[in-house]
């Protein structure tokens, strides 16, 4: 399983309850009520009203024994005691 690659696919159904969505700048998403999280790969993925890839990415500036430290106690998306997210999508322009 790819734990770096996943999509967000915005549709009638998934793992998560949409409770508001904002746009602060830009022409707002389609509105969804449930947001799923899938591991995935590059390629663009079919499905959903919306579909947005994210990326973990390496930490930048980090010494290697801070990353450690960090990566030891980092919790995973998914988990049964988070029972409240924000969800950011951000649109890269020549801007």
């Amino acid at each position: 399983m790819n734990t770096t690659i996943f999509d967000f696919i915005g549709d009638n159904t998934g793992e998560w309850k949409v409770t508001s969505m904002i746009a602060l700048k830009g022409e707002p998403i389609e509105s969804v009520s449930h947001i799923k999280r899938i591991s995935s790969s590059l390629t663009q993925s079919k499905g959903g009203i919306w579909t947005l890839k994210g990326i973990v990415s390496n930490l930048r500036y980090t010494e290697k024994e801070d990353k450690d430290k960090l990566v030891a106690i980092q919790e995973d998306l998914g988990r049964s005691e988070a029972t409240l997210a924000a969800f950011i999508p951000i649109r890269k322009s020549e801007e």
